[in-house]
Formats: structure tokens, sequence, C-alpha cells
């Protein structure tokens, strides 16, 4: 990305939006995080909390003024971080974002939480406020690989959480981990990880009707790369993954879920619909909006084009001027390059990617090569990723993205 010109009035089309706000702090750090959060002492957390959300409803009221009149809001996300830390400020900030935009059309609201920072009189006051969806942060019901993980909640208090938001009539989703680390001095198991992994899901799948199950991975910086490095702890191999991510979608299709996207089972109509409008092949789909530090933004143009902008890298250059509208990175996308991100985007659900959107955008020799190579299959006009696929999705989204157009 690369900075650019201030984002204008004009710069609006659509007049349907998605708006993300970011919450850029967590009582601990993972050790596999790599997202953009900080930790802050409790002695300094109310102050730190109290200034982040001043400068974000200051950042709502300038964008609130500057979207065209008639824009109406779908579906609200805020992120993190750990949400959930800011308790009853949560509602404030839906306040703000109800005074500054159309919220009339909202079909959403999904708030982040982690199990120690989420409780029955927090899921009250959501639930009061008119958040309708929390997506809490499990990650595994083994206490051994949460110690692991840097996780520091409990199975108990996980499943205590999860009762929390249910019994506030909150729509509930749980993340889930899978390919978790082990200690090096102990003989790897596959098969006693993927039985683990089974009776997690199986402990909760009945109590919730969404469910979120992402490999594990160790990004270059966190404490996990550099404990994989140092032989402190292993990681299971490609095929070990593979079988967990089978089985993974066998129990949970058993238990009434429908696998709508790469990492992402529900019930029926039960989905993230904010979500969906990210992957959604469809280059005339709603414009978003994100709120605060690293939080990005999307604004499709008349002419086909796109332009994606974060406009605060730092939480110190957030604070100073939330309401400015000249971005700090932004990456602008010609109409043809719009297309193939749609296409990338569709196959990472199971609906796929239409035939006529890849023919749209030159990619039906790749979409080809990879059905030779058992990453995607074609069935009913659509190009789908197969349970490979979907574990290599990075391989293939790349391919995707820098392959040569398409003639035939």
């Amino acid at each position: 990305m690369s900075s650019r010109a201030r984002v204008k009035t004009t710069d609006f089309v659509a007049r349907d939006l998605a708006l993300y706000m970011h919450i850029p702090f967590c009582a601990a750090r993972c050790s596999y995080c790599d997202f953009c959060s900080t930790v802050v002492p409790p002695d300094a957390r109310d102050a730190a909390l109290d200034a982040y959300c001043a400068a974000l409803m200051q950042q709502i009221a300038a964008w609130g003024h500057l979207v065209p009149a008639g824009t109406t809001v779908s579906s609200v996300y805020i992120g993190g971080g750990t949400p959930s830390l800011l308790g009853r400020r949560l509602p404030v900030l839906l306040a703000a974002l109800r005074q500054s935009f159309d919220l009339q059309q909202l079909r959403e609201i999904t708030v982040e939480a982690n199990p120690e920072s989420f409780d029955d009189q927090l899921a009250a006051v959501l639930a009061a406020a008119g958040v309708t969806r929390i997506s809490l942060g499990v990650q595994s019901l083994d206490n051994q690989a949460l110690q692991l993980l840097g996780r520091i909640h409990t199975a108990d208090s996980a499943v205590a959480a999860l009762q929390a938001a249910k019994n506030a009539g909150l729509r509930v989703s749980a993340d889930f981990l899978f390919g978790l680390p082990t200690d090096s001095s102990v003989p790897t198991d596959a098969h006693t990880a993927a039985r683990q992994l089974a009776a997690d899901l199986q402990a909760v799948a009945a109590e919730i009707e969404h469910l979120s199950v992402y490999p594990l991975t160790a990004e270059a910086g966190t404490l996990l790369y550099q404990q994989l490095d140092e032989q402190i702890v292993q990681l299971p191999d490609q095929e070990a993954l593979v079988d967990q991510l089978a089985a993974v979608e066998q129990l949970l299709t058993q238990q009434g879920f429908i696998r709508y996207e790469i990492s992402s089972y529900a019930h029926p109509g039960a989905q993230c619909q904010h979500n969906l409008r990210y992957w959604t092949c469809d280059s005339r789909r709603g414009d978003y909006l994100g709120f605060g530090v690293s939080a990005a933004s999307m604004l499709n143009h008349a002419d086909g084009s796109r332009s994606r902008f974060v406009l605060h890298n730092t939480r110190e250059d957030y604070l100073q001027q939330p309401d400015t509208t000249t971005p700090a990175q932004s990456e602008a996308l010609t109409p043809a390059q719009a297309r193939r991100e749609d296409v990338m985007l569709a196959l990472r659900t199971k609906t796929g990617a239409p035939l006529s959107a890849v023919t749209e955008a030159g990619l039906q020799y790749v979409c080809k090569e990879l059905c030779q190579e058992e990453l995607l299959t074609r069935e009913d006009d659509h190009y789908r990723c197969t349970n490979r696929g979907w574990l290599l999705g990075n391989t293939v989204f790349s391919r995707v993205w820098n392959a040569p157009n398409s003639a035939t």
C-alpha cells in the first residue's frame, strides 16, 4: 500500500455500508498473535481505553458527516484485540454509531470477546444495547493447550462465557484452532490431537449456532515462531492437518452445521452477515468503513475500480488525529483487478466462484490447473476449493491473483 489523497464524499458510490471497529487492547498477548494489539497494565488500562474510545467517537462523528445522505448500514462488527475489555464503554460506542449513521436497515451487530472479560453482566448489557451476536475466542478446551497458546482463560471459563451469551439471548459463535502446538519433548500423536479437537467441538456444538475453526500458523515475530525455532514446541505435519480438517467437517455436519466458508460453519440462517459481504463474488457489493487504528476500509467506484485504505498505522497517530480523511496507506485496484479479487474471495466460500465471474476475470486456465491438482473442483458452473485447497488456501489465492489472463 502507498499513501494517497484524502477520501472525499464523491468516492462513495454504494449506498449500503458495513462498519468495522478495531479495539487494539488485550489483557495478555497470545503466543501466535501478530495482530495490531497492545497489552496495557491494569493500572493504566482505564485511561488508555477512555482515550481510545474518545478518539473513536470523534472519528465516527466525522465520517458520519462525510457519508452521503441516504446511505444505510447493514452490519457492524467490533473486533480486536479484545473488545470485551471495553465493558460498558461498548454501548456508548454503539450509541455514537446510531447518532452518526442510519442503522434502520441493520441486520447484525457482532462483538468479539474473550472468556476472561465476558460474563453474564456484560452479556446482558450488550444485548440491551442492540448487540445481536458474540464471537468468543475459545481456541481450545484443553487447559494444557491453552497454556501453550498463551491464553489466560480456562476451559471452564470458556464454557461459562458461551452460556452467558446464550442466556442473554445473543447469537453465539466460537473460535477454535486446530493444528495446536505440543511440547517438543513429547512424541506427537496426531490421533490424540484429532480426538481432543473432536471432543472440544462436541462439547459446545449443541449450545451454539456458529463455529470458526482455523489452522494455527506461526507468523514471524511471534513467540510461537521463536519457540518453534528453538524447538521448544512442535506443530503437526500437513497430513495430520488434513485429517483434522476432515474430522471437523464430518463432526459438525452431523451436528447440523453447514460449512459456508474456508473456516466457518453455521446452522442455516446463522452465517455471519458481516463477513459474507467481504466474500461475495460481486463488485457491486456494499462498501465498508473501518474505525480505529489499523482498520481497513474499502470503496467500490462507478467505473468498476476499487480502493482500500487504512487511515492510521499507530495508536499514537490515531489519538492525535482520529478524524483525518487522509490515509496512511492505500491501494487502488483497476476494474480488472477488482474482478480478479472477487473470484479470489469467493473461493473462500462453499458456494465458490461462478464460471461467469471466472471467465470475466480471465482466470479459466489457472482454475483448470488447480482442478487438475485437486485444489479446486468444478460443479454446477462454479469453481470451489476442495478440502486440500482450503488447507492450502494461501497457495490457491496467490496463484489466482498472480495468474496471467486466459484467452479461453
